[in-house]
């Protein structure tokens, strides 16, 4: 009896997909609670296959990276722009004929002088100089002066850019922290590799001495297989339709 797989190009598959696809059938093959310890080759590949399949998921992650790091740079702009018009708000009362608002924008003005060039520091350094800042705006006796001057709404928007921009910083250290020395590239191959031949072998042995036992497995991989080859397919057909669309649409518009 012949058992053939699907045919399947993996390298269609992206990056993402070859991952889902291989997590997928380990994922399933736990489930089954399989016992493939008998036969060495099969164990073996799939002991290479849990090692590959998190070193790609880990990689995976660092291809948001780089939109972390344009996130983290427009948030630290924001908080600066905040910052700013924080400090050109005072100016509105410079000229007030209230000595009460006049005292208030001193001591305020004063504060600020304290935090001049802030924006210009490092991530690091001007976080804690603006946490420092919103922690003594909410105390005495600049807590009062801010209400006088109706700054609510300058402080509570530096507050929240500043809690905005923290939680990036955290998200790209956590990023950074479970980047992997493996190139990306190498470790799509070799999972490609480990996943190729496991199928490739479970095809001989099937059909040359088929395994009661290994039928399961056979099942599982089959299945998976089909469905990210009706995916390929789908979006295959996409591709022609839209080919097809846009010779269309050029043809009309040279008639």
């Amino acid at each position: 009896m012949t058992i053939s797989f699907t045919k399947l190009s993996l390298g269609k598959l992206s990056n993402t997909e070859m991952y889902q696809l291989a997590s997928t059938s380990l994922n399933l093959i736990d489930k089954s609670q399989l016992n493939l310890e008998n036969d060495r080759v099969i164990s073996t590949l799939i002991i290479r296959l849990r090692q590959l399949v998190p070193s790609l998921g880990t990689l995976l992650k660092e291809e948001v990276k780089s939109d972390i790091a344009s996130s983290l740079k427009a948030a630290d702009k924001l908080r600066n722009d905040d910052l700013s018009s924080l400090f050109a708000s005072i100016k509105l009362y410079k000229n007030s004929r209230q000595s009460n608002k006049q005292e208030a924008v001193k001591s305020l003005s004063s504060l600020f002088e304290q935090y001049k060039g802030v924006s210009s520091l490092d991530y690091e350094k001007k976080t804690a100089e603006l946490t420092s800042l919103l922690d003594r705006l909410s105390k005495a006796p600049y807590k009062e002066s801010s209400k006088l001057l109706v700054l609510g709404e300058q402080i509570e928007n530096l507050r929240q850019s500043q809690a905005d921009f923290y939680n990036l910083y955290l998200k790209r250290a956590e990023v950074k922290a479970n980047r992997v020395t493996n190139n990306k590239r190498e470790v799509r191959l070799e999972l490609e590799i480990a996943y190729r031949r496991l199928c490739d072998y479970l095809e001989i042995v099937q059909t040359v001495s088929p395994l009661a036992e290994l039928n399961p497995l056979t099942k599982i991989l089959e299945s998976i297989r089909s469905e990210y080859k009706e995916s390929l397919n789908r979006r295959e057909g996409h591709k022609k339709e839209k080919k097809i669309s846009t010779t269309t649409e050029k043809v009309e518009k040279v008639s």
